[in-house]
């Protein structure tokens, strides 16, 4: 960004930032501001007993006897990754003192922010040692990969989830919108959630998702999903460099400063494209039935 030095006459003010997006992911999931640092270094997170659970009766006979056999612990590990928002001013436009660039930096990485870290846990974002992805090739299709309408989706998704308990669904805006118009959706102490309860992750990070092994949505089209419970680690924002002089280039005059924050996805997806034992689902979504 370059400012322009203000001209005599004229009031100098600072456009209104926008506010960041109500019912993303950073609202659905779980937020865990860790006490010591050892996750910057990833993680290695190990799964509960999967269900469901099934019934016996101890009266019957033969095999019938016999109880059915537990199914697969899963366990993956995660990567922790940097999202970062990079401000490019003029010296002159800054001043001497640029703690009120830097602040402003600061407000403006967190409009952003969200949508970064959806692409991630729905692509991948181009990163291959951060750990699985909702659209990778262990992705379920429900409805066999065909396109559905936004409600018949939904039920879909809930379905997955409902097997093993609770998780979050993860949707684009515009599929949001369309469920909201079906009045399947309730606002509710900051959170998008079904009827249900299941708290739903509205993101740009969402849209225009193509998944490995599955159809790529057309036009009017778009991929939501399901996934078990997700906990996002994050430390603060930090703005690199931290000493002014650093970020100064003094040939050209310009000055450069980048928002970061450190992230930590904990999750368990499916281990295979067979395992039933894990929540990892995509439903391709019709947005004009």
């Amino acid at each position: 960004m370059t400012m322009p030095t203000v001209t005599a006459g004229l009031v100098p003010l600072q456009a209104p930032l926008p506010s960041p997006r109500q019912f993303d992911l950073l609202a659905a999931a779980t937020l865990v501001e860790p006490t010591t640092d050892r996750w910057l270094g990833g993680a290695w997170t190990g799964g509960d007993v999967p269900g469901p659970a099934s019934t016996h009766d101890p009266c019957s006979r033969g095999t019938l006897r016999a109880k059915a056999d537990p199914g697969d612990i899963g366990s993956q590990i995660s990567g922790r990754f940097i999202v970062y928002l990079p401000g490019f001013c003029q010296a002159a436009s800054i001043g001497p003192n640029p703690d009120f660039w830097t602040d402003r930096l600061s407000l403006a990485f967190q409009v952003y922010e969200g949508a970064a870290i959806e692409r991630v846990l729905a692509t991948g974002d181009g990163h291959g040692t951060l750990g699985p992805y909702l659209a990778d090739e262990n992705m379920e299709e429900l409805a066999g990969g065909a396109a559905v309408t936004a409600l018949r989706g939904l039920e879909l998704l809930e379905e997955a989830i409902a097997v093993h308990g609770t998780g979050i669904i993860h949707a684009a805006p515009a599929t949001a919108i369309s469920l909201d118009g079906l009045g399947a959706t309730e606002n509710l102490r900051g959170q998008k959630r079904t009827r249900l309860g299941t708290p739903i992750a509205v993101g740009a990070g969402y849209t225009g998702v193509d998944p490995d092994d599955a159809a790529t949505p057309a036009s009017d089209q778009q991929w939501a999903f399901a996934s078990g419970p997700i906990e996002v680690y994050r430390s603060d924002i930090i703005t690199n460099p931290g000493n002014y002089s650093e970020a100064l280039d003094r040939s050209l005059n310009d000055v450069m400063f980048y928002a970061e924050r450190p992230y930590l996805f904990n999750w368990i997806a499916r281990q295979d494209p067979d395992d039933g034992n894990h929540v990892q689902a995509g439903a391709l979504i019709d947005l004009v039935p």
